[in-house]
C-alpha cells in the first residue's frame, strides 16, 4: 500500500511539473509575437525589440502619453521609441532597461521620467507583468521581489508566470494590431483631481533612490547618455511632490545627469489647462508641444547625427 502510494505521489508530481511545463512554455510561444499592450506584457516586448534604437525613453504613462518618437526622429535625425509604461514606476523601468542592455541595445541616449511619485509610491507593487522574464536579469528579479524565497519559488512555475498576463496575451493573439513607437497620446479632456497634501514629511521610499541611481549607472556604463525630463501637472504641485522632486533633483545632480523640468512652475507653455488630459497627464497636443521642446534641448547635449537611422524598425521573432 505504501508501495503504490509513493508510486502515486510520483505520477502526480510528474503529471504536475509537466502540466506547467506545457502551459508555461505554451504561453510563452503564443507572447512572442504580442508587442502591444501593457496588462499582456506587449509594451515591455516592444521595447526590447526596439532595442536598437538610438534613443529610448524610459518610464511611467507619463512618459508613454507625453513623448512622441516621430517627433524626435524628425528633430533630431536617430530613431527613437517609447518604452514607458501606465501604472508602473523605476522599478519596471530600471528591469526593462535591463532586459534592452541584456539582447544588445545600446541606446546613444536614454530619456527617464523623473516622477516624485516614485518616493511614496511602491514601484514594485505592479511589475508581474515582467514575471516571464524572470531569472534574466538581477533587475528585473529585484521588481519581482525574487530575493524572497516564498517569492522565488512561486515564480519558478513557468504557468504562474503568467498569471496576470495569460488571457490578455491570449485575447491579443486573436487580433492582429501593428506594433507601435511606444507613443499612446490621450485627448483633450481635464479632469480636476485634488491635489492638497500639506505633509511635506510623509515616507520616501528609500529604495526608489537606488534605483534612479542604479538606471543611471548602467546606462552610463552601455555608453548612453542621460537626460531627466519632469513632466508638468495641471495647476500647482502638492507640499509631498515638491519635496519630493526637490531630493530627485539633487539625485541627479550628484549624478551629475541633465535634467529638463517643464513643470508649470517654470515652463508657461504648459500652464493653461487645455494642455492637459487629467491633473498629470497631457492631452495630445500639450505631449506634442513636450517633446518639441525636448528636441530643442537635446540638439545643444547630442551631436550631430549620421546618416540614416539606425533601429527604426521593429525586428519581428523569427518562426
Amino acid at each position: 500500500m505504501k508501495r503504490r502510494s509513493a508510486q502515486l505521489a510520483v505520477v502526480s508530481i510528474f503529471v504536475l511539473v509537466t502540466g506547467d511545463w506545457l502551459v508555461g512554455a505554451g504561453l510563452s510561444r503564443l507572447s512572442e509575437d504580442i508587442l502591444t499592450g501593457e496588462r499582456s506584457g506587449g509594451q515591455a516586448r516592444l521595447a526590447i525589440e526596439r532595442r536598437h534604437a538610438q534613443i529610448i525613453a524610459f518610464g511611467s504613462s507619463r512618459t508613454r502619453r507625453h513623448i512622441a518618437p516621430v517627433v524626435l526622429e524628425r528633430r533630431l535625425s536617430r530613431s527613437a521609441h517609447n518604452a514607458g509604461c501606465d501604472g508602473q514606476g523605476i522599478a519596471y523601468a530600471r528591469a526593462v532597461q535591463s532586459l534592452v542592455h541584456r539582447r544588445g541595445g545600446r541606446p546613444e541616449l536614454v530619456l527617464l521620467d523623473l516622477n516624485p511619485a516614485d518616493l511614496w509610491i511602491d514601484s514594485r507593487a505592479r511589475t508581474h507583468v515582467l514575471a516571464p522574464w524572470f531569472g534574466a536579469t538581477p533587475a528585473v528579479d529585484d521588481a519581482l521581489g525574487a530575493s524572497d524565497p516564498l517569492v522565488a519559488a512561486t515564480l519558478a512555475s513557468r504557468a504562474y508566470r503568467f498569471n496576470s498576463s495569460a488571457l490578455p496575451i491570449i485575447r491579443r493573439s486573436w487580433v492582429s494590431e501593428p506594433p507601435s513607437d511606444g507613443f499612446a497620446p490621450l485627448p483633450r479632456a481635464l479632469v480636476t483631481t485634488s491635489a492638497e497634501v500639506t505633509e511635506a514629511s510623509l515616507p520616501f521610499e528609500s529604495e526608489a533612490f537606488g534605483l534612479y541611481e542604479a538606471f543611471v549607472l548602467d546606462a552610463q556604463h552601455h555608453g548612453s547618455v542621460v537626460v531627466f525630463f519632469i513632466s508638468p501637472v495641471a495647476g500647482p504641485m502638492n507640499a509631498r511632490e515638491r519635496a519630493g522632486l526637490a531630493r530627485l533633483e539633487a539625485l541627479s545632480a550628484r549624478l551629475d545627469v541633465t535634467v529638463v523640468d517643464f513643470s508649470s512652475r517654470v515652463h508657461p507653455a504648459f500652464s493653461e489647462a487645455a494642455s492637459f488630459h487629467d491633473r498629470v497627464h497631457l492631452a495630445e497636443n500639450g505631449a506634442l508641444r513636450l517633446t518639441e521642446l525636448l528636441a530643442e534641448t537635446l540638439t545643444d547635449i547630442l551631436p550631430p547625427a549620421h546618416a540614416g537611422l539606425r533601429g527604426a524598425e521593429p525586428e519581428r521573432p523569427s518562426s
